[in-house]
């Protein structure tokens, strides 16, 4: 018999309507498969939203015949800056703590990635504002510095 509290709810029936499949059930004949998902998710996207996510149609927006690439500007930038950062504070340059200094500044930064020309990387890059890239990359350079890991 179900316990209730002092509301008055049945805290077993409420939890085998939420959770059924943890309602055991004491039958003798064997388990049948459930149809494929695959089928029920066809059958539930709409036709516009097929469009979306039909798999040819991703390979166009990212092919490399057509001329584009897709970039994150910022590790472009950060890869950019981080040469004049280094000479300026005056910090070990091993590889080790350059990839810590790159991971460390990607890490504080928000992921911008753009499609675009690869004869255009470049130029796009310049016109972006790295004040933030360049605090990044010094937060991350004195990090590094007080904990090195080599």
């Amino acid at each position: 018999m179900a316990k209730k509290s002092k509301l008055g709810i049945d805290k077993e029936a409420m939890f085998s309507k939420i959770m059924p499949s943890s309602v055991k059930i004491e039958d003798d004949t064997e388990d049948v498969a459930p149809p494929p998902i695959v089928s029920q998710v066809a059958t539930v996207i709409s036709p516009p939203k097929q469009k979306l996510f039909d798999p040819e149609r991703q390979v166009e927006i990212f092919n490399p015949r057509k001329g584009t690439v897709m970039i994150n500007v910022m590790e472009k930038l950060v890869i950019q800056k981080l040469d004049a950062a280094f000479q300026k504070f005056n910090s070990c340059k091993c590889d080790r703590c350059r990839q810590d200094v790159v991971a460390l500044a990607l890490n504080k930064l928000p992921p911008k990635y753009v499609i675009i020309a690869p004869d255009d990387i470049d130029d796009y890059i310049s016109k972006q504002d790295d004040s933030a890239v360049t605090s990044s990359i010094i937060q991350a350079i004195f990090t590094v510095r007080t904990h090195p890991r080599h």
